[in-house]
């Protein structure tokens, strides 16, 4: 149950947190009966709902805040900027690239493609010099903020991605000659850089008890103190709620409660964005092939786009089922990727050898292939030359056709 309550004319919310003593839970916990209950029905809810409005006095039973500074997230590296893309901008993940290229290639980014955070000691200057001269001196750090790459397997031979000039903001009038889409790109692209050299952000976490008769909700938020580098790339916290300032045996009111139901939910689907950050977070490829994967999954129809979301398309799942099988989990998993990825970096640093690497690779999938090689046949037969029939994909979806093809070209549908 959530309750909309009020101080003056400040508004915030607050959750259901116990009965008494005993504590709401979704779910109660073997042997802990006498300290946990459940709402299992919407009956229980509104009766639970009716006591509520009857009772008068609202009041605050406890406040706590902690004072915390909220650093600068660090510049672009490829795997933020597609994300920032396509969360901020609406692009999808190839068009991100395709425009970085351009604004790249017109002089106004740095390389588009890498995975460091790393910046260059007179952009460092430039960015402190503008913040000076645009911002009072609370926005300007006494010393220069830092950051590591966090990215597995990283190849730190490029910079960060950051404007080659700063003193291009939006008033410049190159800038104001772009196409709107390099527009919107490049302008996160320089907040996201010139932020990364701001102080931090003060502000206070806010937890608050509220006591309804023998109920206690409980509302967590945040007062901002100091927005620091907030205040040129403002940025959702975990906790946004913004709470007014509240003390122990305030009073309070109560616009409505609202019973709110609980179910289990499965993981939520990948989009674009959230694709990304998981290979980066796997090891899995290099920042420049992220797009060029998603376009590929597209294209070859393993996956349809509902919403922004991913849906698995039929002959991707049989593309599965099919790896799966001859596979097994020798390199059908995220890990086998990865462990490329880290011995690529070996050859390439000189630690390993390139053919030694090969032959092991082509030795274990000759020996593998032979046992467990599984065609995308089926047991049913072509009705022209009777050979088998293979699963394909078209432009119109799924479809069985001879493994004969193109001397016999039978098709049916899947």
């Amino acid at each position: 149950i959530k309750g909309t309550f009020q101080r003056e004319s400040e508004e915030f919310t607050g959750e259901l947190l116990k009965h008494g003593k005993r504590l709401f839970v979704p779910e109660i916990e073997e042997g802990k009966e006498k300290r946990q209950f459940v709402i299992h029905t919407e009956e229980a809810a509104k009766e639970i709902i009716a006591e509520l409005q009857k009772e008068g006095q609202i009041e605050i039973a406890k406040a706590s805040g902690v004072e915390r500074d909220r650093k600068p997230e660090p510049p672009f590296i490829t795997t933020t900027l597609q994300q920032a893309g396509i969360n901020t901008c609406g692009l999808t993940a190839a068009e991100t690239m395709k425009i970085a290229q351009s604004l790249y290639e017109k002089g106004f980014i740095t390389y588009m493609r890498t995975d460091a955070t790393t910046i260059a000691d007179s952009a460092v200057k430039a960015a402190r010099e503008y913040i000076e001269q645009e911002y009072t001196e609370e926005y300007l750090p006494k010393k220069p903020p830092s950051y590591k790459t966090k990215v597995k397997n990283a190849q730190e031979a490029h910079e960060c991605i950051r404007p080659t000039e700063i003193t291009r903001d939006h008033r410049n009038a190159e800038i104001k000659a772009l196409q709107p889409k390099e527009k919107k790109l490049y302008g996160e692209i320089w907040k996201r850089f010139l932020a990364s050299q701001m102080t931090p952000a003060k502000m206070k976490v806010t937890t608050v008890d509220i006591q309804v008769g023998d109920y206690t909700f409980r509302a967590k938020g945040r007062q901002l103190l100091f927005d620091g580098w907030l205040k040129l790339y403002p940025k959702k916290s975990g906790e946004d709620q913004l709470l007014p300032e509240l003390n122990e045996g305030d009073q309070l009111q109560c616009s409505e409660y609202l019973p709110k139901q609980h179910f289990t939910k499965p993981p939520p689907r990948y989009t674009e964005a959230s694709l990304v950050k998981t290979l980066e977070g796997y090891g899995i490829g290099r920042p420049s092939t992220y797009a060029s994967i998603i376009d590929n999954i597209k294209r070859r129809g393993y996956v349809s786009l509902q919403k922004r979301k991913f849906h698995a398309e039929k002959v991707g799942e049989r593309l599965v089922e099919h790896l799966q099988q001859v596979f097994e989990d020798q390199w059908f998993n995220y890990e086998f990727t990865a462990h490329m990825e880290a011995e690529l970096d070996r050859v390439a640093g000189g630690d390993a050898d390139w053919n030694e690497l090969v032959i092991k690779f082509d030795k274990t999938l000759l020996d593998k292939l032979p046992e467990q090689a599984v065609s995308m046949s089926t047991d049913k037969k072509c009705e022209k030359c009777g050979g088998d029939l293979i699963y394909r994909s078209g432009k119109f979806g799924g479809f069985f056709g001879c493994q004969a093809y193109p001397k016999c070209k039978f098709t049916m549908r899947a």
